[in-house]
């Protein structure tokens, strides 16, 4: 959970709130992550993650970097959105994770938004209720990480979304971290695949091949977890370089309100 710094709004407007969830799309491409649950209210916003190889740490960081620049731009301002530290929850019971899921479908209605969770459109509730696939999020995903049959919204009662200690049997969402390939083996690969030398690719020729061939590279360390610095260092690139090379910039004109 993130919340805007003084309780300010972080989603004005739909076009924010579509701006966050195309961002997170994006995001859920290159890092493989499993989302398990989200909703986005006025001033903060939920998720429910399961991550792989990519650290939650990282995919929050591209998250929220991405979507305040460009939500800045869109209402002329400055400065941080959100509060410096987000609040997560890693180690989780299965009790635990079927509860905190319906919890946060049900935050639009403890806030008096709507009368019903699936009523709230900027949310995963509508997913499960109707056991449909979204872009984003597949209900079916649940089970087969937890071995359970049961869903989020069977879970009632009085919940504690940020439990001591003492929750018993935990269970850890992440899957089991792994090292990581080196550059210099993905970039081979990326070579082999499109018969483009290593020293080419790493040049600062502008020809389209070789533009892809980066884009593709860029793509491919982001999603093992390489940090932006690390990939400008190895190819002798400048962090924004690189930046702009693995996301393409938003058009601002199908943002405005």
């Amino acid at each position: 959970m993130a919340r805007g710094v003084d309780g300010r709004e972080t989603f004005v407007d739909q076009s924010d709130r579509e701006l966050f969830l195309t961002t997170l799309t994006e995001l859920q491409q290159e890092t493989a992550f499993t989302l398990l649950a989200y909703c986005l209210m006025g001033n903060h916003f939920h998720l429910a993650i399961k991550v792989g190889t990519v650290p939650l740490s990282t995919i929050l960081q591209r998250l929220l970097t991405r979507y305040v620049s460009t939500f800045n731009l869109r209402h002329r301002r400055t400065g941080h959105l959100f509060q410096a530290r987000y609040r997560a929850v890693v180690c989780l019971h299965q009790t635990y994770l079927l509860q905190l899921i319906a919890y946060i479908h049900a935050n639009p209605v403890r806030s008096g938004l709507v009368a019903t969770p699936e009523d709230w459109r900027w949310s995963s509730s509508q997913a499960y209720t109707t056991d449909k696939r979204t872009g984003l999020v597949d209900p079916n995903a649940l089970p087969r990480t937890l071995g359970l049959d049961n869903d989020a919204r069977s879970m009632q009662g009085d919940f504690d979304p940020w439990p001591s200690e003492s929750v018993p049997s935990p269970v850890l969402l992440r899957n089991p971290s792994s090292e990581r390939t080196p550059l210099e083996s993905l970039a081979a690969r990326v070579s082999l695949s499109l018969n483009i030398s290593i020293d080419t690719i790493c040049s600062h020729r502008k020809d389209p091949a070789i533009v892809r061939a980066k884009r593709i590279l860029i793509a491919n360390c982001l999603r093992e977890g390489h940090s932006l610095s690390d990939i400008s260092r190895w190819l002798h690139c400048s962090p924004s370089g690189i930046h702009y090379l693995a996301y393409p910039r938003t058009n601002l004109k199908k943002l405005k309100a």
